[in-house]
């Protein structure tokens, strides 16, 4: 096992249900929460980042679906939805890198900036990966509930590509938001559970048993948001025909002065 497979498993088992400590949680949650009212409504929240949708066609994201109204209908079961906003099935995607973030809009000069940073980085296409394909396994747990996405295995060198594209997006932006970490936001938690964080850990650890889904992608979005649910794409990156397209009706409706 390599060293970066080492570090990327010691990053997932951060999420690791059992042992969430949700005491982190203390005054993050309510009006100081910068993404969710604690009714659940999503605040604006506005920011860059590069995502690979799951396909609504696909498989997985009928699992997905399933999986999101399993652990919903448990919850309300014991009295514990209230705890969490659970996500538009139609936002499901894997974060590749995070670019930036932030309770106001992004404004025109930056936003062309960052479009210009991407493009710029996908120019030496000899050393960028046609794809990657990664394995679907178990929930993480911290102020969200996510399925995780595992390199296990003959999937070691899948972990290199994904990082490989990581990589050249911090380098051109000069922008390391986190180490990546594979997951597939479900819920976010909106307000403190204190002691009922057993039951729903308990709920959680047992549906996390879900079959382990396979996962491929070929290109990916430069994605404007404005909450946790609307992600618009901006630019698509299509590593299979080595092509950056453009969404140019999408970028002028979303620059602010």
């Amino acid at each position: 096992m390599s060293n970066s497979l080492d570090q990327y498993n010691d990053r997932l088992r951060e999420q690791d249900i059992s042992s969430y400590d949700v005491t982190v949680l203390k005054g993050k949650l309510g009006e100081n929460d910068p993404k969710f009212y604690p009714d659940g409504e999503a605040k604006a929240f506005h920011g860059l980042t590069c995502i690979a949708w799951i396909d609504r066609k696909s498989n997985l994201f009928h699992n997905l679906c399933e999986l999101q109204d399993t652990i919903r209908r448990e919850f309300e079961k014991v009295g514990l939805g209230s705890f969490f906003s659970f996500l538009e099935p139609e936002s499901f995607h894997l974060t590749v890198c995070d670019i930036e973030a932030g309770p106001t809009p992004i404004r025109v000069k930056k936003l062309d900036a960052r479009i210009a940073q991407i493009r710029e980085a996908f120019n030496s296409w000899h050393e960028i990966p046609k794809g990657v394909t990664a394995q679907i396994r178990g929930l993480g747990l911290k102020q969200t509930i996510t399925a995780l996405v595992r390199f296990d295995g003959e999937l070691e060198s899948e972990l290199e590509k994904i990082l490989c594209l990581d990589g050249k997006i911090k380098e051109a932006t000069r922008v390391n938001v986190r180490e990546f970490t594979g997951h597939i936001s479900l819920a976010y938690f909106v307000q403190y559970p204190g002691s009922c964080i057993n039951e729903i850990k308990k709920i959680l650890l047992n549906c996390a048993k879900y079959e382990p889904e396979v996962f491929t992608f070929s290109q990916f979005d430069l994605t404007y948001f404005t909450d946790m649910n609307e992600f618009i794409p901006i630019m698509t990156i299509d590593l299979e025909n080595r092509d950056v397209r453009p969404h140019s009706s999408n970028i002028q409706m979303h620059k602010t002065v």
